[in-house]
């Protein structure tokens, strides 16, 4: 059973969300990301840093350019999440990579924050200097009190199912007191990697 999550702290009340950042990845649905609560919020995407192939998905092709596949992956996030949730006001990955180059030495580039740390550490708090430089970072771009994270990407093969898999770990990060308000890690597939790794973002919402 998954551990129990702080859920929009403070302002929003409390609630309670499932991290699956240990264990077997879920073969239910996850508890959805709190749309609702968030609706009017400006919620700063960030980047995804880390994508790990396993052998044998079949997708070596299509990710063996590293940089041309995460950016792909940026935009499926942005546009499953723009559409799933028009509610919030989105602020895009690359907005917020304009916002570190406003500052440049003083503000962490975006592709290159320790975000895999979110995953290892849900449902604690977060830790430094990841804390300070998300915190920093969403200010700057959006203003306001959450982050939306991807910490990790894996595409894995069932031997079982004989089927590829996205396993996308991602959490909502409450910037202002340095708490996680909700993360999982879901699962999607389909006939290439954006398939499933857009698949996997659809099962985050109601």
């Amino acid at each position: 059973m998954k551990r129990l999550v702080l859920l929009l702290i403070g302002a929003l009340g409390a609630g309670c969300g499932r991290s699956s950042s240990q264990g077997p990845v879920p073969t239910t649905k996850p508890d959805p990301l709190p749309v609702r609560a968030l609706g009017g919020a400006n919620i700063p995407v960030f980047p995804l840093v880390t994508l790990v192939v396993e052998p044998g998905t079949g997708w070596d092709a299509e990710l063996a350019d590293r940089s041309a596949a995460l950016r792909r992956v940026d935009s499926i996030v942005r546009k499953v999440v723009q559409e799933h949730a028009p509610e919030i006001t989105w602020i895009g990955q690359d907005a917020v990579r304009r916002a570190a180059k406003l500052a440049p030495g003083m503000l962490t580039d975006p592709d290159r924050l320790a975000t895999r740390q979110l995953k290892l550490h849900a449902p604690s708090t977060i830790p430094e200097p990841l804390r300070a430089q998300l915190r920093q970072l969403a200010g700057v771009a959006a203003g306001g009190r959450y982050a939306f994270v991807p910490a990790e990407l894996t595409f894995v093969r069932d031997s079982a199912s004989r089927r590829s898999y996205a396993d996308f770990s991602i959490v909502l990060a409450d910037v202002r007191l340095g708490a996680i308000s909700w993360s999982d890690t879901m699962r999607g597939t389909g006939a290439s990697p954006w398939e499933a790794v857009a698949g996997a973002v659809r099962t985050m919402f109601p």
